[in-house]
C-alpha cells in the first residue's frame, strides 16, 4: 500500500493536559483503521487534527500523497468527518435536499437553481446548470437518495426536523458514504442505528475501496470491517496490524509478559526493600549505585502497574424497596397528534428486569421511553407506578446535561463526598 498521510512528532496539549507527545501515525491508501482509546485520551482530537479543525502545538512533519491527485497539489489530501451531531436547519428542508443544505457551495447552487427558474432567468439557468453538471450535482443527488432509501427512509420529501434521532443518524451515514474525499473519518457510526441499518453499514464499508478511520465502541464492527487497529495510549499512537480480534490477542500476550516481568521485578524489589530498611549502621557503607538502582526499580514497578488493566467497581446500594412491580401500563396507546406509533401497549416492569427494546428507527422506541418517564404522548386504561419509584432517563442527546457545569460539580454538586443511605 502507498502512503496517503504521514504525521511525525505530533504534540498537542490542552492547558496542563498532554494529549499527544511526539506521536507518529501513518495512513495508507485503502486502509480501514479502527481508532480506540479511553475517553478523553485524544480520539476526537486526532480526527480534528486530520480534518484541519485543530492546530498542533509544534510543527510536526506532515507528509501527504500528491502524486495521484488531478486537481493540484493543494487539494491532494482531503477529509470528510462523519459527526454524531445532526445540524438542524432553521426552516423546512426535505430529506432529499439535505446533502446540498449541509454543504455551502452546493446549497448556493440549489438556491440559484430555484431562483433562476422561478424568475425565468435564462442566463442564470444556463450558468447554474453548467456549474451543477461540472460538480456532478445530479449524480450526488441520485446517489444520496439511493443511500437514504437503502437505510429505510422512504419519504424523501419529509422535513428532516421531524425525523427521529435514529433516522437523522442514517442521513449522516448516507453523507459519509456519498463522500469522495481521500480519507473519511467515522465518529461512532453505529450509535442509535437499528440492527438492520448496522448490518447495511457494515456491508457498505466492507465493499468500499475508500480509506477509512473509525472511532467506535462497537467491537463487532471493528472486528468485521477494520484491517488495522490504532490505540491512543499515554500520549502515543500505537498501531496493530489486523482486526480488533487480532488486536485483543496481541494485547493478551503483552499483558501476560507484563505480569511475568512485574512478578520478577517485585521479587527483586522486595529484597532491595529489606536492605533499605536495615538500620542506619548497617546502611552506613551502602553503595550510592545500589540506592539509585533501588529507586529505578521502584519506578519500573510503578510504570508496569500503571500499564496493567484496572478493574473499576462501583457499588450501588439497595434502596430497601420491597415492591417487585414498579410500573404497569394496560391497553395503552402511543400517539403524536394524528400519528399512531404503538397501539395496544401492555407492559409490566418489575424489579430486576433488564429489557431490550428493538425496532426500526422512527417507530417509537425513544417515545416509549419518554412515556414511561412522564406519560408523554401516552393514553391508557390504567397506568401504575409503585410508591416512591424514581426513573432515570438517559437520552440519546443528553439534553438534560448542564453544559456549564464541570463533571465535579455535576456529579457531586461541588461536594468532596457523596453520601450513601447506609452512611458511607
Amino acid at each position: 500500500m502507498s502512503v496517503l498521510c504521514s504525521i511525525k512528532n505530533l504534540k498537542l496539549t490542552f492547558g496542563n493536559k498532554e494529549i499527544f507527545k511526539q506521536a507518529d501515525i501513518v495512513i495508507n491508501h485503502g486502509e480501514k483503521i479502527g481508532l480506540i482509546g479511553l475517553n478523553g485520551k485524544g480520539k476526537s482530537s486526532l480526527f480534528k487534527l486530520l480534518n484541519g479543525e485543530l492546530t498542533p502545538d509544534t510543527n510536526p512533519t506532515f507528509i501527504f500523497d500528491k502524486a495521484s491527485d488531478k486537481l493540484g497539489a493543494d487539494k491532494a489530501f482531503t477529509t470528510y468527518l462523519v459527526t454524531q451531531k445532526f445540524h438542524l436547519p432553521n426552516e423546512f428542508c426535505a430529506v432529499k435536499d439535505y446533502f446540498a443544505f449541509i454543504e455551502p457551495s452546493l446549497n448556493k447552487l440549489r438556491s440559484d437553481y430555484e431562483k433562476a427558474f422561478a424568475n425565468n432567468d435564462v442566463d442564470l439557468q444556463e450558468k447554474v446548470m453548467h456549474d451543477m453538471d461540472h460538480l456532478g450535482f445530479w449524480d450526488m443527488a441520485s446517489r444520496f437518495e439511493s443511500y437514504v432509501k437503502s437505510f429505510g427512509i422512504e419519504n424523501i420529501e419529509a422535513d428532516v426536523r421531524s425525523l427521529s434521532g435514529g433516522e437523522q443518524r442514517k442521513i449522516l451515514i448516507a453523507l459519509g458514504l456519498l463522500s469522495n474525499t481521500n480519507l473519511i473519518l467515522w465518529d461512532e457510526p453505529t450509535n442509535h442505528l437499528d440492527i438492520d441499518s448496522i448490518q447495511k453499514l457494515e456491508e457498505e464499508l466492507l465493499q468500499s475501496r475508500k480509506t477509512l478511520m473509525i472511532i467506535s465502541h462497537d467491537r463487532h464492527l471493528l472486528s468485521k470491517v477494520c484491517d488495522r487497529i490504532v490505540h491512543i495510549q499515554r500520549g502515543e499512537i500505537l498501531s496493530y496490524k489486523g482486526s480488533y480480534a487480532d488486536y485483543l490477542e496481541t494485547i493478551k500476550s503483552q499483558e501476560e509478559l507484563r505480569i511475568k516481568s512485574l512478578t520478577k521485578l517485585r521479587n527483586t524489589l522486595r529484597r532491595e526493600q529489606d536492605w533499605m530498611n536495615q538500620g542506619i549502621k548497617a546502611r552506613g557503607t551502602r553503595s550510592k549505585k545500589r540506592v539509585e538502582g533501588y529507586e529505578n526499580l521502584k519506578s519500573k514497578v510503578g510504570d508496569l502497574k500503571s500499564q496493567a488493566r484496572k478493574k473499576i467497581e462501583i457499588g450501588i446500594n439497595d434502596s430497601g424497596r420491597k415492591t417487585k412491580k414498579l410500573i404497569e401500563i394496560e391497553n395503552g396507546k402511543l400517539q403524536i397528534e394524528d400519528h399512531l406509533l404503538i397501539n395496544n401497549i401492555n407492559l409490566r416492569l418489575a424489579k430486576g428486569d433488564k429489557i431490550g427494546v428493538l425496532g426500526d428507527n422512527g417507530v417509537g422506541k425513544s417515545t416509549l421511553m419518554q412515556a414511561i418517564v412522564n406519560d408523554k404522548f401516552l393514553s391508557a386504561s390504567r397506568i401504575y407506578r409503585a410508591d416512591g419509584v424514581t426513573i432515570n432517563y438517559f437520552d440519546q442527546k443528553v439534553e438534560k446535561l448542564d453544559m456549564l457545569k464541570t463533571p465535579f460539580q455535576y456529579l457531586g454538586d461541588g461536594e468532596d463526598f457523596v453520601h450513601f443511605k447506609d452512611g458511607r
